[in-house]
């Protein structure tokens, strides 16, 4: 089955963040990367902030499903070289947000979800 084209879309926005941040971020440079046209990256996201908040939800799926068991195994998974550019895209999205209102509602609860996959660690 054929990977399906808006899991392509984030991924190459995962990378494409990861290399040059939100602020180099060109809908063209993923689109290219994710094999597709321009267009669908508007039919899915609306637009490049879309793009971008959908990005972050992205990566923190994507290091949800990543995340090991136990506090220090958590914790170390951030510095392990498979996690790097979901960890580069989230601070490049935080970052972002002190310029852009709307992200800062989404980077919080992005922060709280962390906070429990942490809390959980411990407690278990």
């Amino acid at each position: 089955m054929a990977p399906d084209r808006r899991q392509l879309i984030l991924d190459a926005a995962i990378g494409v963040i990861a290399r040059t941040g939100v602020r180099g971020l060109r809908v063209e440079v993923v689109a290219a990367e994710a094999g597709v046209a321009v267009s669908l990256i508007y039919y899915y996201f609306g637009s490049r902030k879309g793009l971008v908040r959908a990005t972050l939800d992205h990566a923190n799926e994507r290091a949800a499903r990543a995340a090991p068991s136990g506090v220090r195994a958590t914790l170390l998974a951030e510095l392990d070289q498979s996690n790097r550019e979901t960890s580069t895209v989230w601070g490049e999205i935080q970052a972002s947000a002190i310029f852009e209102p709307a992200l800062q509602e989404q980077v919080r609860e992005a922060t709280e979800t962390w906070v429990s996959v942490v809390a959980g660690a411990i407690a278990a």
